[in-house]
């Protein structure tokens, strides 16, 4: 179906696909689906700076916005641009935290829809129960889970959950697997109290509550 649209910013695309916003970024920075950044490029000696502009990004560009807290900048040379005085000038690029500033094109949520059906994304929820308070085991183990749903389209079960966090934790964590006093496997994670197998279970229970799997 042809979409009467240039793109779609990540709210209206997680609108559009019905799906939770961290599944939407989860696509991109698992290389299922390209992103485009709105940044600032700044060519040093030339006074032309040009604010928003459409910067195709890789998934690896992408992982660097979203987790960062504050803006960046690369530098290079201008390979393509409308204006052809600038090719091979030298530019900064400023890239901005967050996903405010990042759009999917139409034509790549077509190709995307085309080759993967969207409703095999919308068949169970990936979203998980949340707790009285959330703290940041909640938040690495909501952001396994949907890493892991955007690569399987479904919920892990408790043991393919411990065995990710132990194997393939999600990135900018610094988790890692050990064992505590007592001889359980557990995990660390800097500045938080670590995490047994046990403890996880209970969470476990606790945040998939109201869903199977």
């Amino acid at each position: 179906m042809k979409i009467e649209r240039l793109y779609f910013t990540v709210d209206q695309l997680a609108e559009h696909w019905r799906l939770p916003i961290d599944v939407i970024m989860q696509l991109g920075l698992t290389n299922q689906l390209k992103f485009v950044a709105q940044a600032d490029w700044e060519y040093p000696g030339l006074e032309v700076n040009q604010r928003g502009a459409h910067t195709p990004i890789t998934f690896e560009d992408l992982a660097n916005i979203y987790h960062a807290t504050e803006p960046f900048c690369k530098t290079g040379v201008c390979q393509t641009s409308e204006d052809a005085s600038l090719i091979g000038a030298d530019v900064t690029i400023t890239f901005y935290p967050g996903t405010d500033r990042l759009i999917i094109d139409a034509t790549e949520v077509e190709r995307f829809e085309r080759e993967n059906p969207v409703k095999q994304f919308n068949q169970n929820t990936c979203s998980l129960k949340l707790p009285m308070r959330t703290d940041d085991w909640f938040e690495a183990i909501r952001e396994m889970v949907n890493e892991f749903y955007a690569e399987n389209s479904r919920l892990p079960n408790e043991t393919l959950a411990w065995v990710r966090l132990n194997i393939s934790p999600p990135h900018g964590y610094n988790i890692e697997a050990s064992t505590d006093k007592g001889g359980e496997s557990c995990l660390t994670m800097p500045g938080v109290k670590t995490l047994s197998k046990s403890g996880f279970k209970k969470r476990w229970k606790e945040y998939t509550a109201d869903n199977s799997g």
